[in-house]
C-alpha cells in the first residue's frame, strides 16, 4: 500500500497535560524546598543508596501499609532527600507550602488531605521518564478539526448519536473510516523538555458572585516552548477500496483553521474574567493550531452545530445541555489564586510540517540521544548491581557474625554447666585492695562454694599477687597465712610475700602451733585443740585472733568466748 510519511513539529503554547492514568507516589519522589523542584527517582535507585539501619527503617514504616504510613515515608524521604537522584520538575511556591502542611496532618485528617494531594503524572516514556504526546491524542485532534471542517458549522439534519455524525462526516464506518489511513506516531521531545507542577483551577466564563464548584486538581504539565517531533503517514486507499472521502495532509492543514477561531473565542472569555498573560501573550505566530490533551475544553472536542454539552447544576438538580460550556479549567500557581491575571489555558500548540533536512537531522540527534541515554542507564544498571552485591555481602556476614556469636554463647553456657565457677572468674579482675579480697572474694560464698577446684584457687592465688605487689609495704605475713590456708584446699600452694622476723630475746615461731591454729575451723575445734593464749608467739597470737574475728567473739554473749577473746588480746599487748 502507497504512503506517505510526514515529519511534524508540535511547539506548546501553554501548558499540555496528557492523562496517563498515573500520580507520583509517596516513594518515587521528593521536594528539593531551595530549588523549589519535584525530583522523580527511581525508588530502587533510593534504597540502593540508604545505609542499611536506614534501609531497615524503611522496610518498617512500609510494612505498617496504613494511610498514617503514608506521610511516615513522605517524611522519611524528606529527611533523606540526598540520596534522590532524578528528573527535576519545577513546583510553585505554594506547592511547596501545601507540600509541608500535608506532612503536619493530624491523623484524623490524612485520608481525606491526602486524596487532595495527588500529583497527576503526564504521559510519559516508561525508558527514561521524559513526557511525549501520544499520537493517539495528536489523531483525536486531527479527527475533531476534520469533522468540522467537513461539517461547516451546519445543526441539520440531527443526528442520533456522536457515532452516526462521525461515521457520516467522515464518509464511513470503522471497515471504511478514512482515518484508518492516517497513522499518527507518538511525538517526542526534540530537546530537554520544560516540566512543572500546576494547579487546574475551575472559573465560570461570565464573572458571578459564586465561583465555580470544580475542585482543584495537581498536576504535572509540559510548559510552552517545549518542541515535540513526530511523523504522520497517510496510505493511499488500494484499489476496490469502500473509502469515499480519504483524508489527505492538505485537508488536514486546512482543517486545523477550527482551531484558529476556538482560540479567538476563548480569548474573549479569557479577557472578560481578566486572564491577562493568557490574553496578551497566547499567539500562534501565523501556523496551524491544533489542542491536545486534558482541559483543552467542551468546544475543542466536539463538533460546531451539533455540541451537546452537560452543564451540572449541583448535588440533587437536573444537568442541563447547551451548545457551549459554561466554565473553564485554567492552570495556577495555587490552589487558590488571589487574582485570574496569571492563569492560563491548558493544550494550545503549534502544528508545523518539517523539511526533509530538518527531519534528518532530528534523526541524526535522538539516534545520539538514545546511546547516550543507553549508556547512562547501563552505568546505572552497573552501579545497582555493584550496590545490590556489596548489601548482600553485609548481610551474608551479618548471618555469619550472627551464627559465630550463637555458637560461642552457645559454648559459654555448655562451659558454665560443666565449669560453673568461671562465671565467678571476671569478678577477679576488678579487685585492687585487700578488704576487696577478703570481703568479696575470701568471703563471698560465689568464691568458697568452689573453694576446692584448682583453679579457683589458682585464679585466687594470682589476684591476691597482684594485690600485694599494687599495696607492697602494707601487706602482712597473717594475710599471706589467709592466703595461703584458702588456696590450701584446692591443693594450690602459696609462696608467702612477707618473712616474718622474730625479735632478739624472743621466742621463734612455733611452726607446729601455728600449722594447727591455721586449720582450726569453729570454736568447737579450738576447745578442744588444747592450745594454750599465754603459751602462743606472737605470729599464732595474730592468726588466731583474725579466727576469733572471724567467729564474732569479740561481740558474743558467751562469757567464755568473750573471756579468751579478751585473753587473747593480753597477749598480743605482753608481745608487743
Amino acid at each position: 500500500m502507497k504512503s506517505t510519511t510526514y515529519y511534524c513539529r508540535l511547539k506548546v503554547l501553554s501548558p499540555v497535560h496528557i492523562g496517563c492514568d498515573e500520580v507520583y507516589e509517596p516513594t518515587g519522589f521528593a521536594i528539593d524546598e531551595e530549588q523549589k523542584e519535584l525530583i522523580a527517582f527511581e525508588a530502587a535507585s533510593f534504597l540502593a543508596r540508604l545505609e542499611q539501619e536506614q534501609l531497615d527503617r524503611f522496610s518498617a514504616i512500609c510494612r505498617k501499609g496504613t494511610v498514617q504510613s503514608m506521610l511516615e515515608i513522605y517524611r522519611f524521604i524528606r529527611r533523606h532527600k540526598e540520596h534522590a537522584h532524578g528528573r527535576r520538575v519545577a513546583v510553585p511556591e505554594a506547592f511547596v507550602a501545601h507540600y509541608n502542611k500535608t506532612l503536619k496532618l493530624a491523623p484524623g485528617a490524612v485520608r481525606q488531605q491526602l486524596n487532595k494531594f495527588q500529583l497527576a503524572r503526564t504521559s510519559y516514556q516508561p525508558v527514561n521518564g521524559k513526557p511525549y504526546i501520544p499520537g493517539s491524542a495528536v489523531k483525536g485532534a486531527l479527527r475533531t478539526a476534520v469533522l468540522n471542517l467537513r461539517n461547516k458549522g451546519k445543526s441539520h439534519p440531527r443526528y442520533r448519536s456522536g457515532k452516526q455524525l462521525n461515521d457520516e462526516l467522515s464518509g464511513g464506518t470503522f471497515a471504511t473510516d478514512p482515518f484508518r489511513l492516517v497513522k499518527v506516531g507518538d511525538f517526542q521531545a526534540a530537546d530537554e523538555v520544560r516540566q512543572k507542577i500546576v494547579y487546574a483551577v475551575n472559573r465560570k466564563k461570565r464573572p458571578a458572585e459564586k465561583e465555580a464548584r470544580g475542585p482543584y486538581q495537581i498536576l504535572e504539565v509540559v510548559e510552552d516552548d517545549t518542541e515535540f517531533i513526530g511523523t504522520i503517514t497517510i496510505q493511499v486507499p488500494p484499489a476496490g477500496a469502500a473509502i469515499r472521502r480519504p483524508v489527505d495532509m492538505d485537508e488536514l492543514e486546512s482543517a486545523l483553521g477550527f482551531y484558529d477561531s476556538e482560540l479567538k473565542r476563548e480569548k474573549i472569555s479569557l479577557k472578560a474574567i481578566g486572564c491577562d498573560r493568557a490574553v496578551q501573550e497566547l499567539h500562534p505566530n501565523g501556523k496551524n493550531l491544533i489542542r491536545v490533551g486534558r482541559h483543552s475544553g467542551a468546544e475543542c472536542v466536539t463538533v460546531a452545530g451539533h455540541r451537546h454539552i452537560k452543564i451540572m447544576q449541583g448535588p440533587g438538580i437536573q444537568p442541563k445541555y447547551k451548545s457551549h460550556a459554561t466554565t473553564l479549567w485554567l492552570a495556577a500557581a495555587s490552589a487558590t489564586p488571589s487574582t485570574n491575571r496569571f492563569l492560563q489555558p491548558f493544550g494550545w500548540a503549534e502544528f508545523s510540517l518539517m523539511t526533509a533536512e530538518e527531519a534528518g537531522q532530528f534523526e541524526h540527534k535522538r539516534t545520539a540521544a538514545f546511546n547516550t541515554w543507553e549508556k547512562n542507564q547501563q552505568e546505572t544498571i552497573t552501579a545497582f548491581t555493584a550496590r545490590a552485591e556489596e548489601l548482600a555481602r553485609q548481610q551474608e556476614n551479618e548471618r555469619r557474625q550472627q551464627e559465630l556469636e550463637a555458637a560461642e554463647q552457645r559454648r559459654r553456657e555448655e562451659e558454665l554447666q560443666q565449669y560453673p565457677w568461671r562465671a565467678a572468674l571476671p569478678k577477679l579482675k576488678s579487685v585492687t585492695n585487700w578488704g576487696d579480697l577478703k570481703t568479696q572474694i575470701l568471703e563471698n560464698e560465689n568464691f568458697t562454694q568452689y573453694q576446692t577446684e584448682e583453679e579457683i584457687g589458682r585464679a585466687v592465688a594470682e589476684t591476691a599477687r597482684r594485690v600485694a605487689e599494687a599495696i607492697n609495704k602494707k601487706w602482712t605475713s597473717d594475710r599471706d597465712q589467709i592466703v595461703a590456708n584458702w588456696t590450701a584446699a584446692s591443693g594450690v600452694s602459696w609462696k608467702p610475700l612477707t618473712a616474718p622476723a622474730a625479735p632478739a630475746g624472743k621466742p621463734q615461731v612455733n611452726a607446729e602451733q601455728l600449722e594447727q591454729i591455721s586449720g582450726l575451723k569453729s570454736w568447737e575445734e579450738y576447745k578442744k585443740s588444747g592450745l594454750k593464749i599465754p603459751k602462743l608467739d606472737k605470729q599464732s597470737a595474730q592468726v588466731l585472733k583474725e579466727k576469733f574475728m572471724g567467729w564474732k567473739l569479740k561481740k558474743s554473749k558467751d562469757k567464755k568466748q568473750q573471756k579468751a577473746y579478751n585473753n587473747l588480746i593480753k597477749r598480743l599487748k605482753q608481745l608487743g
